[in-house]
């Protein structure tokens, strides 16, 4: 995806992860971080929504789903569970970790705000 702005950005290639930038005002950028972000955000909200399998309830995510679904590895997601930036749950004494969706929401509304 290429965007041209008023040729102030060059051009952003969201495929390479590279973006070149000539002199784009504060505001401006801000706007179009904030606007990747969301879009970012929305597309894993109906990642979300679309996943109709998780084990023991379907409000519960499995943490190999929470990770392939915020793009994480299986060692953030550990990290963020340990700090609490995210709460696991074990069902029925079970090694297993689990999270609620509802969770994993708050957890984007939370970093969009």
């Amino acid at each position: 995806m290429f965007l041209h702005l008023h040729q102030t950005v060059k051009q952003v290639n969201m495929d390479t992860n590279k973006i070149q930038i000539v002199q784009v005002p504060l505001n401006e950028l801000t706007e179009i971080i904030n606007n990747a972000v969301a879009s970012h955000i929305s597309k894993l909200i109906g990642k979300l929504n679309q996943n109709n399998s998780p084990e023991p309830d379907k409000n519960l995510l499995s943490r190999e789903e929470v990770s392939k679904l915020l793009g994480l590895s299986l060692v953030t997601l550990s990290k963020y569970h340990k700090n609490g930036t995210l709460r696991g749950l074990k069902i029925n004494n079970c090694k297993r970790i689990y999270y609620k969706r509802d969770d994993i929401y708050a957890l984007l509304d939370q970093n969009t705000s």
